[in-house]
């Protein structure tokens, strides 16, 4: 590989791998929603004279909203206690959480890695009641 295209140990290699990995799991929430919007939503649109932007602004994307909301979740959780891809790409200078705390726990350090869990779940519980409040708020609206 040429010396111009530092890949190796980057951040950019795990990102590319890791989004790679779980486009597949992405696609197929998107796809269901998008599956279960009627096709006379967006002619609607069009034949009001909407452009395909405003139809997707104002109709698709209040529609799939929720399924978008909870395949960011999804995702942001797969990629928190994704382990293998993220060891195998790690280097000295770019380490992910999960790395981390697998060097830690390995290294019979188990409070820190205790510690680290924790502060995770810390920071992701505000996300995660944030989008239990956008759900039910999503439900109300629709029923």
């Amino acid at each position: 590989m040429p010396k111009w295209v530092p890949l190796y140990g980057s951040l950019t290699v795990i990102v590319l791998v890791c989004a790679t990995g779980w486009v597949a799991f992405g696609t197929r929430v998107v796809n269901a929603s998008l599956m279960q919007i009627h096709t006379e939503l967006e002619e609607a649109g069009l034949s009001a004279g909407a452009s395909r932007l405003t139809v997707m602004r104002r109709v698709l994307l209040p529609l799939m909203w929720p399924a978008l909301a909870s395949a960011w979740v999804w995702l942001a959780l797969l990629a928190l206690r994704e382990l293998t891809r993220a060891i195998i790409l790690s280097s000295a200078t770019n380490t992910t959480l999960p790395v981390i705390t697998w060097s830690l726990w390995n290294g019979g350090q188990i409070n820190q890695a205790a510690a680290i869990v924790l502060v995770t779940m810390a920071l992701f519980s505000p996300l995660l009641a944030l989008y239990f409040r956008l759900a039910a708020k999503a439900r109300r609206e629709g029923a």
